[in-house]
């Protein structure tokens, strides 16, 4: 953002010029980018980019909708919660699948999905989805770094470890887990529901049991990296 503010363009350079380490291992992982995420929300609250004068109006909303994004995560308990609720209770998010719905609800949606079709051209479909799983299951991280900067929470700067930790990591995902055990076990009990007669509601499980699916795959990226140890030669 200051080179903008500086009138300096950025190009893009296809040739590799210089390597970087990456961490092996989630706790690493989810240090750098809690990191990444405190200090990013710290640059929107304290030199939020809409207030920028110098800046043209395209580049204030590419540099807030960085910022911003890191907010996802309190959306993204809500996206989580609702199938949970609908398959323990019955109760449904959306009152009604009418017509106006469908009218509102999948232009949305098409749009959306071509639009990230379109700014991930020529990117495997295998590291697209990868990306969506760790996008939705860092909700916990993106909650924490937002909290902790609006809260005012002193912020220790942690370097990153350039070596390989050894471990299994379940205390670091223990909400990812907690959603995962309650969406399975929301599925069992809606079909107990239904097979009992409890409930008649066939089409709305169905429903639900495909979102809940799709929800376990999204978690299970960061539940197996909790657990995942490199090939030994």
């Amino acid at each position: 953002m200051a080179g903008s503010l500086q009138r300096w363009r950025s190009a893009y350079h296809n040739e590799v010029l210089a390597e970087g380490l990456a961490p092996d291992d989630l706790g690493s992982t989810l240090k750098q980018k809690l990191r990444w995420a405190q200090g990013t929300i710290q640059v929107l609250v304290r030199d939020n980019p809409l207030l920028k004068s110098g800046l043209t109006w395209g580049q204030r909303l590419q540099y807030f909708q960085t910022m911003y994004s890191y907010f996802a995560g309190f959306f993204v308990v809500i996206f989580l919660i609702c199938p949970i609720v609908s398959l323990f209770t019955g109760i449904i998010p959306v009152s009604t699948f009418s017509a106006e719905f469908a009218l509102h609800f999948i232009p949305v949606y098409v749009i959306n999905r071509l639009t990230l079709m379109a700014a991930t051209l020529g990117i495997p479909m295998r590291e697209i989805w990868r990306n969506e799983q760790y996008a939705i299951s860092l909700f916990p991280l993106q909650v924490q770094a937002v909290w902790s900067v609006l809260t005012g929470k002193k912020i220790k700067f942690q370097v990153t470890p350039k070596q390989r930790q050894s471990g299994v990591y379940w205390r670091l995902i223990r909400m990812q887990l907690i959603f995962f055990a309650l969406t399975i076990g929301g599925m069992v009990w809606g079909l107990m529901q239904l097979v009992l007669g409890h409930r008649s509601d066939l089409g709305t499980y169905a429903i639900n049991v495909g979102w809940g699916f799709y929800h376990v795959a999204i978690l299970w990226a960061i539940i197996r990296a909790a657990y995942w140890q490199p090939k030994t030669s």
